[in-house]
């Protein structure tokens, strides 16, 4: 499966053409999805150092991959202060509060993404909201203070054992 983008892209053959979705990232399946794909609303950037400026351009960040750790995508994401749409499993929840600063769903149901993503879009106040906490969350959760703190906590502990 991937990251998932084959989910995003077959929500997206359902989208209005004034609705674009952003691919940013490298490898042998996207490679093989800008080959396949045609459609004028789906731009693959490929590899980008510079993606705080690809976040901070975006209205919603989808993440649309079923299987994977804390992922640094999403942090940054909502670090920017995205709405964040990502598939609900346990890694994305440790990030995401469904509801509060983004929401959570199946990712294999290409019905609930255009739903959901039509609801960010068509309601600014929601997103105003999820914006908000999402970068409140980042800035709480995932700080360089807070994460060094837990270091310096984690390894205090073990070598007191």
């Amino acid at each position: 499966m991937g990251k998932g983008i084959e989910l995003a892209l077959k929500a997206w053959e359902k989208m209005p053409d004034n609705a674009v979705l952003l691919i940013v990232g490298t490898g042998s399946l996207l490679e093989k999805f800008e080959r396949d794909v045609i459609r004028k609303n789906i731009i693959f950037a490929g590899f980008r150092k510079n993606i705080q400026d690809y976040l901070a351009a975006a209205d919603v960040f989808l993440f649309p991959s079923l299987g994977e750790g804390l992922s640094n995508s999403l942090i940054e994401a909502a670090s920017c202060g995205l709405p964040v749409l990502a598939n609900d499993m346990p890694s994305n929840s440790e990030i995401i509060t469904s509801g509060r600063d983004g929401v959570l769903i199946d990712m294999r149901d290409p019905q609930k993404i255009i739903s959901e993503i039509e609801k960010l879009r068509d309601d600014q106040e929601l997103r105003y909201i999820f914006s908000r906490e999402a970068r409140n969350t980042a800035v709480k959760k995932f700080s360089i203070q807070t994460v060094a703190e837990l270091y310096v906590d984690f390894y205090s502990r073990m070598l007191a054992a």
